[in-house]
């Protein structure tokens, strides 16, 4: 996702059955600036995960990663692990969004 400007993007999972109590969301993620492999993000780039059980009409943020929280990760993969509680038995999408509110 290019975290730039004011663009926002979102990527969004089709449904998935959550069959257990200790679910994760596992992803690996890399960071880094367009022109080096070193992250410079401003105090309006956010990254978050997010996760629905209706259908994607809305959405409940699990994880949201600030400019900070993405400076300090490595333009190698990182990996992120996110608890997902409290959904078992129940089918979900989840969503990844990556914006920025620079004019």
């Amino acid at each position: 996702m290019n975290v730039y400007s004011t663009y926002r993007y979102w990527a969004v999972t089709p449904n998935i059955n959550i069959t257990s109590d200790n679910a994760q969301l596992i992803v690996d993620v890399a960071v880094a600036a367009w022109s080096n492999e070193t992250p410079n993000y401003d105090e309006n780039d956010t990254l978050a995960f997010a996760i629905s059980t209706d259908g994607g009409a809305t959405f409940t943020n699990l994880a949201v990663y600030d400019y900070n929280a993405l400076n300090a990760m490595s333009a190698s993969y990182n990996t992120i692990n996110i608890p997902v509680v409290g959904y078992n038995g129940q089918a979900v999408r989840f969503a990844i969004f990556g914006g920025s509110s620079a004019s």
